[in-house]
């Protein structure tokens, strides 16, 4: 740490002292939220500090941290790419300083040989500062009016191509924020192809199409190309992938969640146990990680290690994911009256549906797991409070579950409410809603489904239910 605390002084020290943070915090940014915008991320680099001027006061030297960032978030695996940096950085400071002097020949040199460097590793905001240092020198620019003209262009060219990048950029940030709802899809073809033509062999930019890819592919329900272009993209990433650990994490986990939505549960926790060793623990990314290996324990019918993977859950710091496992929390519950389980702790619903207003206040995302978690912990326990919720439930999803997205959850919510119809009888109920069961049979798990992964698939809850219904019949 004190290497790359070195490392960060010598290339922005006015920036460190001013910034609310330590190396180490940057760091953990850059890898935590690796799609942040680069506005986002000065602010979060600047904390109480940042105001609209201020931002735009140390904007420029921001965007060298950002490249020192990318640089030494390995600096193990980027120790080349480090080398190269410094030496063009101690060319360009002493290039100045011959400039400076009057001493223009040596100057010359050393910027030039700086901005070689530059473009050949792909520094552009560097390449486009050391350009408009040639440019500004009055004498160079007498003597060599044609090159500085030429470099000019250059500075030219280097701004628009930041315009543009940034323009695609905002687009694939705008686009990843969505649902993966159907009328988004036009949205996401549309762009493919202008970062496919921009981006060329720009390794962030790969990144940007193989994740729209991936979300085309995984509302397609297509799982072994969405496996295929994951495995391509780790392949790139191979023999670097301390450097890009943010990248690597990404498509491990892309890849898990592929074969889990094939039921290929092995190979789904393998790529997310690997994934997990790129994630800082106790971190965001970490815990989000934990939600999917839960996921796949539950998919898989393990429910004594979704359990086990819950306990570590349960105390995550950051709220929505927190809620997340509240809502798994209910399906254990569920379970354990279906005797598949032992919770240590009784489930309590206030704490439940309290821990989970947020989503229910939204009415979307999570709610329809919130609901149906609630019925089924009412359907085990108490009757009488399952039979109260029905209307309420049934008025729910009549108003908010009418997009194509959410049919799954519609029509599984409609099989609850038919439950009291049956008198809770399960041979009743597969009478009353053979059309709903028809519907959810031609129409199997899209993952993405309800904007999240059912948390057990419908087809294995209603087997749960009839087991619950039995023994009420019995």
């Amino acid at each position: 740490m004190e290497e790359l605390k070195s490392y960060l002084n010598a290339v922005e020290p006015q920036l460190l002292r001013q910034v609310s943070g330590k190396p180490a915090e940057f760091i953990k940014i850059f890898q935590e939220g690796f799609f942040l915008s680069e506005e986002a991320f000065i602010k979060r680099v600047c904390g109480a500090h940042y105001d609209k001027s201020y931002y735009r006061t140390i904007k420029s030297r921001v965007i060298k941290l950002l490249q020192a960032l990318v640089l030494v978030s390995s600096l193990n695996q980027a120790g080349t790419i480090k080398k190269k940096l410094d030496d063009c950085w101690k060319k360009t400071t002493l290039g100045q300083k011959f400039l400076n002097k009057g001493e223009q020949k040596e100057g010359r040199r050393l910027i030039k040989q700086a901005h070689k460097i530059a473009i050949d590793y792909d520094f552009t905001f560097l390449a486009c500062e050391l350009c408009s240092i040639l440019f500004r020198n009055n004498g160079y620019y007498e003597q060599n009016i044609r090159t500085a003209n030429r470099y000019a262009e250059q500075v030219d060219h280097y701004l628009a191509a930041y315009v543009a990048e940034k323009k695609i950029e905002r687009e694939f940030f705008q686009i990843i924020v969505l649902p993966e709802a159907e009328k988004f899809i036009p949205q996401i073809e549309a762009a493919l192809p202008r970062i496919q033509g921009y981006g060329g062999s720009s390794l962030r930019f790969k990144v940007y199409e193989a994740i729209l890819q991936l979300l085309l592919l995984f509302y397609q329900r297509n799982y072994q190309q969405a496996i295929a272009t994951c495995t391509r993209m780790l392949e790139q990433f191979a023999h670097r992938k301390g450097a890009y650990r943010s990248h690597y994490q990404i498509f491990l986990s892309k890849r898990g969640l592929a074969h889990m939505a094939l039921g290929q549960f092995d190979q789904a926790a393998h790529s997310l146990a690997a994934a997990t060793e790129y994630a800082p623990a106790r971190s965001r990314n970490d815990y989000l990680l934990r939600y999917y290996k839960t996921l796949n324990a539950l998919h898989s019918g393990d429910y004594a290690r979704a359990y086990a993977l819950f306990q570590y859950g349960k105390k995550c710091p950051f709220e929505d994911l927190r809620q997340l496992f509240a809502i798994i929390e209910a399906y254990l519950c569920f379970l354990h009256h279906s005797d598949l389980l032992h919770l240590d702790k009784t489930f309590r619903m206030g704490k439940y549906l309290n821990d989970t207003f947020r989503a229910q206040a939204n009415k979307q995302g999570d709610n329809v797991n919130i609901i149906i978690a609630e019925l089924l912990v009412y359907l085990a326990r108490n009757r009488s409070k399952f039979i109260d919720r029905i209307e309420a439930v049934r008025n729910y999803s009549y108003r908010h579950l009418r997009d194509d997205h959410t049919r799954r959850a519609k029509w599984f919510i409609k099989i609850l409410c038919l439950i009291p119809k049956s008198n809770f009888h399960p041979q009743s109920l597969q009478r009353y809603a053979r059309p709903q069961l028809e519907k959810l049979a031609a129409h199997p798990l899209r993952l993405g489904e309800n904007y999240e992964i059912e948390i057990i698939p419908f087809e294995k809850l209603l087997d749960l239910i009839y087991q619950q219904l039995e023994r009420y019949a019995a």
